[in-house]
């Protein structure tokens, strides 16, 4: 019960599109990595943008 109302509680606090990760689901790890690395391509992509308009 303490577990649930964890999980509502940062759910709330992350927003209800955020998924919670823990290690007792580690398909919900998997989508979280494969999400950082999204992340850090689009930081990059990004990155990337800026050095060409500053050029």
């Amino acid at each position: 019960m303490a577990d649930k109302a964890l999980e509502q509680n940062l759910k709330e606090k992350l927003g209800e599109n955020k998924e919670i990760y823990s290690a007792s689901h580690p398909d919900k790890v998997q989508v979280h990595l494969r999400t950082l690395r999204e992340a850090a391509k689009e930081r990059l992509y990004l990155r990337a943008s800026a050095v060409l308009l500053i050029q």
